[in-house]
């Protein structure tokens, strides 16, 4: 079926699973998938901080070291 407006959709959608049968159209699909891009996009995001956490880490890590390992010559 093919609907004159985007407007109109979802009213044919509502009417065709009301006559029992299954709707699908294309803004099911950019639904979904904007669903799922912003999912990805949260996931990217939670990486993202978590590799920044532990190279923050080891930044400080090997700063503290440096400095405990010459604590002779910074003292002088």
């Amino acid at each position: 079926m093919r609907a004159t407006s985007p407007a109109a959709v979802a009213q044919i959608e509502s009417s065709i699973a009301h006559l029992g049968f299954a709707a699908f159209s294309l803004i099911d699909v950019a639904r979904n998938l904007r669903t799922f891009l912003r999912d990805l996009r949260s996931l990217s995001w939670i990486f993202g901080s978590l590799a920044l956490a532990v190279a923050s880490l080891g930044i400080i890590n090997t700063l503290v070291m440096a400095i405990l390992e010459r604590r002779r010559e910074i003292e002088c």
